[in-house]
């Protein structure tokens, strides 16, 4: 008898380019390993699946891959597990999940039916770190995400001006505006490219909207007299790698993004031979391991008011981003696909051991069990909320939980060098009024460190 499994998955995800790429290649790897092992492969797509059909498949299948979550992949899970009680192991992408404590799973109705025989998959140490927060019983592997690359890595040569690329989401998650005042500080020859489009996405878990963040980029960069900035909108990753392609090239990414579990654009860079500077955040602080010399990690320090990262630092990184290094001269072994079918084997392997044992209900922390308390009281005030929030602020107490265990530090040393305002900070006469396009709008008395809040530079 043919072994098999099935893949379920959607394309409701892929408002992001970079989502498209994930899951459309997690999609094309379990293909490709089924095939090479002689297994039968079912693919449906949750928001046209067939509940029959689906049960069918998963009732015969070894496990169900679970590439994303989203409302019709609960329906079509739900459905088999929760109604025609049919235990087939998950084998669960997490994506971002983990960062806010997976209350989605239990939001849809999920939660309450995973057991010990499921497994979660991860893409970086970090998503680990935060999973094991909040899950006691169940187990959680890391595979990194990859491409279908065949090309080695090419060698660049830097130029005289050093060319800055941001790739991506122009989102104040992705700390934009501290880029800009890290630019007007250099005193070598720049220029900085921003690729991607305004999403006003905000910080929909701690209630924040957004609106114009380009529009306050661009006045920004105006204020500060830049003139070498360069804000191109969308383009097509081959649009971008072609103009990339005649000399060395530093992508930048200070991100503070709750939920920045892989990169898929600092990858590419780094496939195509440039260097990277990353906040050492999530996923980014996975590649110095993979490709040494060529990323440049920025720490990213806590603060009473939320997670912030140096401009000093900064600084010195993109001044630094100028000297030689040496690129690998193809796609590192973890990221290829023999090490990426190797976790596969190793994922068929523990379903086997699994088969015959019997599975136990899943066990939360003390930590989830608040996350979802507190969610279920956002939930009753929804016009608050818009049935996103989750935490009151980047002060909350259980967020920070979870960014330390992404990796924000605490600061360890003062440099007393630091006495400017940034621009989002105005004295007043009882204190300071701050409207950090990320952290939030609040107000601090005379006495504040503001050093310690990551307020001056």
């Amino acid at each position: 008898m043919t072994k098999s499994i099935t893949i379920l998955t959607s394309r409701l995800n892929y408002g992001w380019i970079s989502m498209e790429e994930i899951i459309t290649w997690i999609e094309d790897s379990w293909k490709r390993w089924a095939f090479e092992r002689g297994y039968e492969c079912h693919f449906f797509m949750a928001e046209d699946t067939n509940l029959n059909q689906f049960a069918k498949a998963g009732l015969k299948s070894e496990f169900i891959v679970v590439t994303c979550f989203n409302s019709p992949i609960s329906r079509a899970l739900k459905g088999i597990r929760g109604s025609l009680g049919i235990q087939t192991p998950w084998v669960y992408y997490l994506h971002g999940l983990a960062s806010f404590g997976c209350w989605p799973l239990f939001n849809w109705g999920i939660g309450d039916l995973i057991h010990t025989h499921d497994l979660f998959v991860g893409s970086c140490s970090r998503d680990k770190k935060q999973f094991e927060l909040i899950f006691k019983n169940i187990e959680c592997r890391i595979i990194p995400f990859s491409l279908n690359w065949n090309k080695s890595i090419p060698e660049r040569n830097q130029s005289g001006t050093i060319r800055l690329a941001f790739i991506g989401r122009i989102s104040s998650q992705k700390n934009l505006h501290t880029l800009l005042v890290a630019a007007s500080q250099l005193k070598k020859n720049f220029e900085l490219h921003f690729f991607g489009k305004p999403d006003d996405y905000g910080s929909p878990l701690v209630g924040r909207r957004e609106k114009d963040y380009q529009v306050y980029l661009e006045n920004l960069s105006r204020e500060m007299n830049l003139k070498n900035i360069f804000f191109h909108g969308f383009m097509k990753r081959e649009e971008i790698e072609s103009l990339m392609d005649k000399e060395l090239w530093t992508f930048i990414a200070p991100s503070i993004h709750s939920d920045e579990n892989f990169g898929m654009a600092a990858f590419r860079c780094l496939l195509n031979g440039h260097r990277v500077i990353l906040s050492d955040w999530g996923g980014h602080a996975d590649y110095p391991a993979h490709f040494p010399g060529q990323v440049e990690l920025l720490p990213v320090k806590s603060s009473e008011v939320g997670p912030y990262i140096s401009v000093e630092e900064m600084v010195s990184a993109i001044e630094a981003s100028d000297q030689s290094f040496s690129a690998p001269s193809h796609m590192p072994e973890y990221y290829s696909e023999l090490n990426i079918h190797g976790n596969f084997d190793s994922i068929r392997e523990r379903m086997e051991e699994k088969k015959h044992l019997k599975p136990f209900p899943l066990e939360v922390t003390v930590l989830l069990e608040k996350i979802l308390t507190k969610r279920n009281s956002y939930l009753a005030q929804n016009e608050k909320s818009e049935g996103i929030q989750i935490f009151d602020d980047y002060r909350d107490v259980l967020l920070q939980v979870f960014y330390e265990a992404y990796g924000m530090r605490t600061l360890s040393e003062l440099d007393s060098g630091k006495t400017k305002l940034l621009p989002w900070v105005t004295e007043t006469n009882e204190g300071y009024e701050v409207e950090d396009p990320h952290r939030g709008k609040f107000r601090l008395p005379k006495k504040s460190d503001l050093l310690r809040l990551g307020l001056l530079y």
